[in-house]
C-alpha cells in the first residue's frame, strides 16, 4: 500500500472521530416523526396517526468517508495521494477493495468479508510489520472506530447505497439517453511523474465493469520510444476483484524502467470496454460510439 497508508500532517491537528461515528449512527437510525394528533396532519382514513417514515440509511462506508478518510486520511492521500493511495470522496473505494497492499502484496488494502487479512486494519491497529502506524504521528483512531471499520469489512465491504445504481439508471429513469462507462479515479494521476515504478496502475470506474471484456485488446499499456510516432507495447497483467467490479487492477509484468507511458483503455469498436448495462466507455449519445481513455504518466527513477 506504498510506504503509508494514512499519513498526518504535523502542522494540523487531527481530532479522532469515535463521537463522530456513533452520531453518524445514531443519525442513520433515528426515525422522524412527521405529523402531530393536532393539526390533522399525518392521519390515515381513521384519524389515527401514521407511522413515522423511515429516512433512508446511512450506509457504512459513507460513514467511515465523512469521519475518517475526508478530514484525517485525504490530507495526505488526496489526488495525487501518497504511496498513490487517493482517499478523497468518490476515490477511496476503488482505492481499497479488492486491491492488493503494494506494500505487502500478499494481503489486500480490503478483503471483503475478512478484516483480519486486510491490510487496512493492520496499518490502523499498528500491527503491520512493514513502515508505521496510521494516521503517522497520531492522534490514532479510536477502538470504537476501527471496530467500525472492521464490522464494514465483515459484512463484505458494501459499496454506499448510491453507488449500486449507475449512471445510465438514472439518466433512464428520467427520460434520457445514457451516458458511457465513464472513469472516475486513476492511480497514478494523469501527467504524473513517478520516481519509483508504480507496482500497480488502478482504474476507478462510475459503475461496475463488464469483465468479460478486460482483455489485451481493450487495454494496453505502451511506452513512447525515441521515434514520437513508436511506441513499446508493455507486458501487463489484468484483474478485475470480485468484490468490487468497479476497479480494473492493471499490473506490469515487471518494473517499469523510466519512460513515458500510455495506458489505454478502448471504447471504441466492437468487443469495446463497457459497463453492465453494455454502454461502452465514454459513449456521449446512441448517436455516437464509445471512445477511447488515455493516461498519460512518467517514471523517472532517482539514482
Amino acid at each position: 500500500m506504498g510506504t503509508h497508508l494514512f499519513r498526518s500532517c504535523s502542522a494540523i491537528r487531527i481530532r479522532t472521530n469515535a463521537a463522530l461515528v456513533a452520531a453518524a449512527m445514531l443519525a442513520a437510525t433515528t426515525l422522524i416523526v412527521s405529523g402531530c394528533a393536532g393539526d390533522g396532519k399525518g392521519l390515515d382514513q381513521n384519524g389515527e396517526l401514521l407511522p413515522p417514515p423511515t429516512p433512508a440509511p446511512v450506509a457504512a462506508f459513507t460513514v467511515i468517508q465523512d469521519t475518517v478518510f475526508t478530514p484525517i486520511c485525504s490530507v495526505c492521500h488526496g489526488n495525487p495521494g501518497a504511496a498513490g493511495l487517493n482517499l478523497t470522496a468518490n476515490s477511496s473505494y476503488a482505492m481499497l477493495v479488492g486491491v492488493t497492499s503494494v506494500q505487502v502484496p500478499a494481503l489486500l488494502r480490503v478483503k471483503a468479508g475478512d478484516p483480519a487479512a486486510s491490510y487496512l486494519i493492520h496499518k490502523l491497529e499498528g500491527t503491520q510489520t512493514i513502515g508505521q502506524r496510521m494516521p503517522r504521528g497520531g492522534p490514532f483512531l479510536s477502538e470504537e472506530t476501527i471496530n467500525f471499520i472492521r464490522q464494514w469489512i465483515s459484512d463484505g465491504a458494501p459499496m454506499p447505497v448510491n453507488a449500486s445504481v449507475t449512471v445510465s439508471d438514472k439518466k433512464e429513469a428520467i427520460g434520457l439517453p445514457p451516458r458511457g462507462l465513464a472513469v472516475v479515479v486513476t492511480s497514478p494521476t494523469a501527467d504524473e511523474l513517478l520516481t519509483v515504478p508504480p507496482a500497480q496502475l488502478i482504474v476507478g470506474f462510475d459503475r461496475q465493469l463488464d469483465s468479460t471484456l478486460v482483455n489485451d485488446t481493450t487495454v494496453t499499456l505502451e511506452r513512447a520510444q525515441s521515434e514520437p510516432s513508436m511506441s513499446l507495447r508493455v507486458a501487463i497483467h489484468l484483474f478485475v476483484p470480485e468484490s468490487n467490479r468497479s476497479t480494473l487492477v492493471v499490473t506490469p509484468a515487471s518494473p517499469l524502467p523510466a519512460g513515458d507511458y500510455t495506458l489505454r483503455l478502448r471504447g471504441s469498436g466492437g468487443g469495446a470496454l463497457a459497463g453492465l448495462d453494455a454502454v461502452p466507455l465514454q459513449m456521449r449519445d446512441p448517436y455516437h460510439g464509445g471512445r477511447d481513455y488515455t493516461l498519460t504518466f512518467t517514471v523517472e527513477v532517482s539514482r
